[in-house]
């Protein structure tokens, strides 16, 4: 077979002749048959309490608990057969063809019929060759047991004077975990499959989240905010999870990170808003954060003992926390209605927002003192919208944008993995029928935007993903 490619654009071109759409000439590569039993079993208990206090103009105080009790399994069984002992080709379980892919950019050929392939597999199971390794290591690394349990108490005021409203508080959280997953080595075979959890790991950690929210009616019309507050954002589950898979032969290994701790945020907050008639609204806002234990994915160089393996120098990934980020940034939102206008454009409205950001982040494992944008921070983001509302009819045009984000730190800035700038086109149409029952008709990514992953610079694709627009249709009813 021979094949043209150009490399050229944002997203590879290559053309095979004709020899690579005969569907005789590929033979059976691989099978798969997985499911997962994910279940997750919480309590939850709150008490609230609030009351007048004679400060200001109708003030209270508040105080409350909360109580969450959760316990998390995920169980996945995989098969894979990764080989037959005679010929298999794809002529043989052959469905219909797709003339191209990407708008025509790829010829695809033929697919595969499932029911065909499937009655094939049960009618030659004995020749299809088990895939232990991978196998083994689907079934086992996505198992896991999460127990958690926190507690939290708080305290606030809102105080009232006038036109001037201030808010101020304290939240408490006591978090206890515990976790459980598995080892996967390469000694590990599917006589390990029924294996129990052999991989443990806990934290406790307890956090004051103070705050400060002022507001201030300047006017009927202004609106200013201010506002200093402090979060906390916990890993996925899966990331807290131990689960260690060792490969010793290429020296890797993948793993889960019990002791990878929450991210908390310093915010600091300014804003301002001016309403126009019913609808419209002009505002800016500021905003500094300053982020403790931001979480990121990386690869270093490591020697030790892994799941009882010893490995020097191993690549070993894991998530892991960077020592400290700032993300800063500027929001301006616009917004009114076209009720100027001579009927029955008077139910036109118009809007858009756009966002400055900037995000840096230091202490990032394997990369020394680099600084680099916060993981899935993008520097820009933006929207704008044309509605329509009059006489039971309803209508929306949404334009959305983001620039590029940081997906994943490499070992240095030629490995970095990135998120490509997307742009998608949403819209929506609804009639009222008859009162508090709506007609209507909408779709999503009209534009077919792709998701594309880069990696160090934009001409360096990754991974392209074009799933298409989506369109559904209903009747609404509202209560």
């Amino acid at each position: 077979m021979s094949a043209f490619y150009d490399l050229s654009g944002s997203i590879p071109l290559y053309q095979s002749d004709a020899a690579a759409f005969d569907p005789s000439n590929y033979k059976f590569d691989e099978t798969s048959y997985e499911h997962r039993r994910a279940r997750e079993d919480l309590y939850q208990a709150r008490a609230d309490f609030r009351t007048p206090i004679g400060i200001g103009d109708d003030s209270t105080i508040q105080v409350g608990a909360k109580y969450t009790s959760r316990r998390k399994t995920n169980d996945a069984e995989s098969v894979i057969y990764g080989g037959y002992d005679d010929d298999f080709t794809l002529d043989q379980v052959q469905d219909g063809s797709i003339d191209s892919i990407f708008k025509g950019r790829y010829p695809f050929g033929a697919t595969i019929s499932r029911p065909s392939a499937d009655s094939f597999f049960q009618s030659n199971l004995a020749g299809f060759e088990l895939d232990e390794e991978g196998t083994v290591g689907d079934s086992l690394a996505a198992d896991y047991l999460i127990r958690e349990k926190i507690f939290a108490t708080y305290a606030m005021a809102t105080l009232k004077f006038g036109t001037f409203t201030a808010i101020p508080g304290v939240r408490m959280e006591k978090t206890k975990s515990n976790y459980a997953a598995k080892d996967i080595l390469d000694t590990t075979t599917v006589a390990d499959l029924g294996k129990d959890y052999d991989s443990f790991g806990s934290q406790s950690y307890t956090d004051f989240f103070p705050g400060l929210n002022l507001r201030w009616n300047a006017t009927p019309s202004l609106v200013l905010r201010a506002a200093v507050t402090r979060a906390i954002g916990r890993a996925n589950y899966e990331q807290l999870a131990p689960t260690t898979v060792v490969n010793a032969s290429d020296n890797e290994v993948t793993r889960g990170n019990p002791a990878l701790r929450p991210l908390t945020s310093t915010n600091y907050d300014l804003a301002g808003e001016y309403y126009i008639g019913r609808k419209g609204i002009l505002s800016i806002a500021g905003f500094y954060k300053t982020i403790e234990n931001p979480i990121y994915t990386a690869t270093v160089v490591q020697s030790g003992t892994f799941a009882g393996q010893a490995l020097v120098d191993a690549q070993v990934t894991m998530p892991v926390n960077a020592d400290s980020a700032f993300v800063k940034g500027i929001e301006i939102n616009a917004q009114t209605e076209l009720s100027f206008l001579p009927a029955p454009l008077d139910g036109f409205s118009i809007g858009g927002s756009i966002t400055f950001v900037k995000s840096r982040a230091k202490g990032i494992p394997g990369r020394g003192n680099e600084r680099l944008p916060l993981a899935s921070q993008s520097n820009r983001v933006a929207s704008a919208f044309l509605s329509y509302e009059k006489g039971g009819l309803s209508a929306r045009v949404a334009y959305t944008y983001r620039s590029a984000y940081l997906l994943e730190p490499g070992e240095d800035t030629d490995t970095d993995l990135y998120v490509g700038a997307f742009n998608q086109w949403d819209a929506r149409i609804g009639y009222d029928i008859v009162k508090n029952v709506t007609i209507f008709l909408e779709g999503s990514n009209l534009n077919d935007e792709p998701y594309r992953v880069f990696q160090g610079i934009s001409s360096r694709t990754d991974e392209v993903e074009r799933y298409g627009y989506s369109v559904k249709t209903g009747i609404q009813f509202k209560f």
